[in-house]
């Protein structure tokens, strides 16, 4: 989540460097397990997580106000060590990103909603949804060939002037589509959000089309998305109405299914094992979320459920009650026999072993 710049608190941070990786430099004392919950201290708004296929190395988003250079976070999974991760902005945008008017200011790039592309006889692709200067989602190329994953910058797609860009996904011929938390462009999109009303939508981009609007993806902050590998489902996380949404894509008529969510505000979704998704977010009413902007660490709960894509059946993975230390959980990775727990408002990442 993240709040924008036209409504200082609204459409909540949907909410709202390179080198030898290092320790996470916490203190002794200041970052103690909170009954079973462990943490890595020092990464500055790690509110998206991605752990690399194949690897031990995860990569953080950096979202919020920025305060430490690189926009991500490279995090090592088996030593819990971490560094910013700066990309290479040198390189000139792929033709695929023709409009692209230029890499962002490196010094001031953050990134808010990640994603990851495997291609087949290719690189790696990592999207990042970026409000540093420009509304755009931000390409990289993911080189893993070197003794730590390196990113550089290929290109950039400019938002339209609706869309207040949260999560990210890939889409099939090099398309992506992006959840807009609210209209940008509408002054009211916070108090929708808060009584559940539609506030939000969809959009997608593609190298032929450009940018349009999903037809059936209007609901109250729209947040998490993932596409199915076909791209013929989108799965959105309604961060208003606590619900996940399934809505089919390139489909006449669309079809919907909904999936309640008791208890939480769902924000990020990842892909899981067996084709599950992963589904956290926020057990707090939207007003003590909210309240979450004007404090450096939410202390509010939070949730991780399993989603089978199949059945639509939930299984409830970890419950965070939130603490002085840590709350405000907006996403979440499994890594081996642990769930990490990212936040939108913190200066960790959170370590819960699975029962």
């Amino acid at each position: 989540m993240r709040a924008t710049s036209q409504h200082p608190v609204c459409l909540l941070l949907a909410v709202l460097g390179t080198g030898s990786v290092r320790a996470a430099h916490a203190q002794a004392g200041t970052c103690a397990a909170h009954g079973a919950t462990h943490y890595i201290c020092g990464v500055q708004g790690p509110e998206d997580l991605i752990l690399i296929e194949g690897t031990s190395w995860v990569i953080s988003s950096q979202a919020g106000q920025r305060q430490e250079p690189g926009g991500f976070y490279l995090i090592d999974a088996r030593t819990h060590s971490f560094h910013p991760l700066g990309p290479d902005f040198s390189a000139a945008p792929d033709p695929i990103f023709s409009k692209c008017p230029g890499p962002p200011d490196a010094n001031a790039f953050g990134a808010h909603g990640i994603a990851i592309r495997y291609r087949t006889g290719g690189r790696p692709q990592v999207y990042a949804v970026s409000h540093a200067g420009r509304e755009s989602v931000e390409i990289f190329e993911l080189d893993l060939k070197a003794k730590e994953p390196r990113l550089v910058w290929r290109g950039c797609v400019v938002a339209p002037e609706r869309l207040s860009g949260n999560s990210v996904t890939p889409l099939p011929h090099d398309g992506f589509a992006v959840s807009s938390f609210g209209v940008k462009t509408d002054k009211e999109s916070l108090a929708k959000i808060t009584t559940g009303q539609v506030s939000g939508f969809v959009a997608e981009w593609s190298p032929k089309a450009g940018w349009s609007e999903v037809p059936g993806t209007e609901f109250s902050g729209d947040n998490g998305l993932v596409a199915s590998k076909d791209g013929s489902t989108l799965y959105i996380a309604g961060w208003g109405d606590q619900k996940v949404h399934v809505v089919s894509r390139g489909k006449t008529p669309v079809t919907h299914q909904e999936v309640p969510l008791a208890g939480f505000h769902p924000d990020n979704i990842r892909e899981g094992p067996g084709g599950s998704l992963i589904v956290a977010g926020q057990a707090a009413d939207a007003k003590a979320i909210l309240g979450c902007f004007t404090v450096p660490i939410c202390p509010v709960g939070g949730k991780v459920v399993r989603l089978d894509p199949r059945t639509l059946a939930l299984k409830t993975l970890v419950e965070e009650p939130g603490n002085p230390d840590y709350g405000g959980t907006s996403g979440a990775i499994l890594v081996g026999n642990e769930v990490w727990l990212g936040t939108f408002k913190g200066n960790r990442i959170a370590r819960v072993k699975l029962k």
